[in-house]
């Protein structure tokens, strides 16, 4: 690793577990493209698609209190959707086997753009459950579901019931409102990263990331059942 960032290959955190145990546990290289402050173990950083894991969890939790079933169809919760979404369930969109097209990125300036994007696609690609096609308004239709069956936002609700329970203190779901510590991601022509505009996105720490997967795998957070579900 260390050979990595001096050849500019690397510039991140590193940590290694195993058998519940860290085992290396590293920093290499700066919070942001301006190279002014060094990385150490405090900082967070946004974990891209990673963060998807949280509403598929968040969704088994309801399905634990019964707010809903796994086999439901999605226009049970949204029923101003078009037809196809009588077709489509919550399973499918938790292994992207909707058949639901992509996000129309050139459209799309919130969450909101989103929805109503949604309520304008004719037909579905493929068959539900016939094929696999990851996009993310599988992800966006999780987390609107979230928060029709529970009255929160998704951001409030995971803080409650994933977070805070578990102690996982430096997690927070985009848009950010504590930016204390969080990294820029950045190219090799130091550019930084565009900021996620879009709500769903998560920033953590390495150590807490560990142990909220500890958790996870320990069936703390949802039950055997669920988690091999």
């Amino acid at each position: 690793m260390r050979e990595s960032n001096e050849n500019g290959m690397y510039n991140g955190n590193v940590l290694v577990s195993k058998n519940n145990a860290i085992i290396y546990n590293a920093s290499f290289g700066y919070t942001d493209a301006s190279k002014t402050t060094n990385l150490t173990n405090d900082f967070k950083f946004n974990i891209g698609s990673i963060a998807k894991e949280f509403s598929a969890i968040a969704l088994l939790q309801l399905q634990e209190k019964g707010k809903l079933k796994l086999n439901d169809n999605i226009s049970k919760f949204f029923p101003e959707l078009p037809k196809w979404a009588n077709d489509v369930t919550v399973k499918d969109l938790l292994q992207y086997t909707s058949g639901i097209p992509d996000i129309n990125w050139k459209k799309i300036k919130s969450n909101k753009d989103i929805f109503e994007d949604l309520k304008l696609i004719d037909s579905l690609d493929f068959k539900p459950g016939t094929q696999y096609d990851y996009n993310n308004n599988n992800f966006f239709l999780r987390l609107s579901i979230i928060e029709k069956i529970t009255g929160e936002n998704y951001k409030d609700y995971v803080d409650k019931y994933l977070f805070e329970p578990y102690k996982i203190s430096s997690a927070e779901i985009t848009p950010i409102e504590k930016d204390k510590n969080i990294t820029k991601g950045f190219n090799n022509k130091l550019v930084d990263d565009k900021p996620d505009f879009l709500v769903g996105g998560v920033v953590i720490t390495t150590t807490d990331l560990l142990k909220f997967l500890n958790q996870l795998h320990s069936y703390t957070i949802i039950s055997q059942k669920s988690y091999t579900s």
